[in-house]
């Protein structure tokens, strides 16, 4: 059993030390690789077919001059990652060219089948370098860079890579626990009061629009501070509230119940209401 097992540590290791010597025998010049599918840097508890929590970190002992998205932080930064990782093919492809990504490398050991194979393919125009296992394939986007070079070079996409690589995400902080997820639904349970802190990282103010959805025990038992502003939220109904960040801050915003505790067996959490929505979107000014 355990001459097996080494074989097949063997075949696998051997199949990552080639697949990433393709990729970097391409080019001379560092590589910065977006890695799909998206997993925590702490394990995420799985949900990535037949991948395990740490195997996007594989890739990385066998490379010498590739740098991978994998390793990022959770809560932290590394919520870009993530929410990039989500987006439509196209969308995602635009948006990591201008953030300065030459590849893409998939995992597919993450995907029930091959849809997402096809459709990078199908969107990029690009036949994939495979591992020699087929495990892992590689889209190498630097000929669609030399095509948009133009456009990657001018000051409208100096703007919009800055805008991208400081993205607006909420971090949500005191009195927040952890997401909880039932089919397509989450949440987060929250105390009687909770923080959550947006940092604008840029030196110019920027305009928003926070969706936020609560479910609270009464219909009106939530309301959202910040500074000056206090806006009563109605149970399970999406409240729209704008808002201009101040340059280089960390904005701190704060949800408060004025409902009664729920109760759960077995469960010690101060639980006063839920958090089913706190999307971001930034307007123009």
């Amino acid at each position: 059993m355990f001459t097996t097992k080494y074989e097949l540590a063997n075949d696998q290791y051997a199949e990552e030390e080639q697949y990433v010597n393709a990729i970097e025998s391409r080019r001379k010049e560092e590589d910065m690789v977006f890695q799909l599918p998206f997993t925590e840097y702490f394990g995420d508890g799985g949900g990535h077919h037949k991948m395990q929590d740490y195997d996007n970190g594989r890739l990385y002992l066998h490379s010498h001059k590739t740098r991978w998205t994998w390793g990022s932080v959770s809560a932290r930064d590394g919520g870009w990652w993530k929410t990039t990782a989500q987006l439509p093919e196209e969308e995602l492809i635009q948006k990591i060219l201008l953030a300065g990504f030459t590849g893409i490398s998939i995992d597919t050991h993450g995907y029930s089948d091959d849809a997402k194979l096809k459709t990078l393919q199908k969107v990029t125009g690009i036949d994939p370098i495979l591992s020699s296992g087929g495990r892992y394939a590689f889209f190498d986007l630097v000929p669609k860079i030399e095509k948009m070079a133009d456009f990657l070079n001018s000051s409208d996409a100096a703007f919009l890579r800055l805008k991208i690589l400081n993205s607006l995400f909420p971090n949500y902080n005191v009195g927040v626990y952890e997401a909880e997820k039932s089919g397509d639904t989450s949440w987060r349970w929250c105390r009687q009061k909770c923080a959550i802190w947006l940092k604008n990282a840029l030196n110019t103010p920027r305009k928003i629009r926070l969706h936020i959805k609560v479910k609270s025990t009464g219909p009106k038992d939530v309301t959202f501070l910040y500074m000056d502003t206090k806006n009563e939220l109605v149970s399970e109904t999406t409240a729209s509230i704008d808002i201009v960040l101040k340059p280089l801050f960390n904005h701190r915003f704060y949800l408060e119940s004025s409902g009664e505790r729920v109760f759960a067996p077995n469960d010690s959490r101060k639980m006063y209401f839920q958090i089913l929505e706190f999307n971001i979107e930034e307007l123009k000014f």
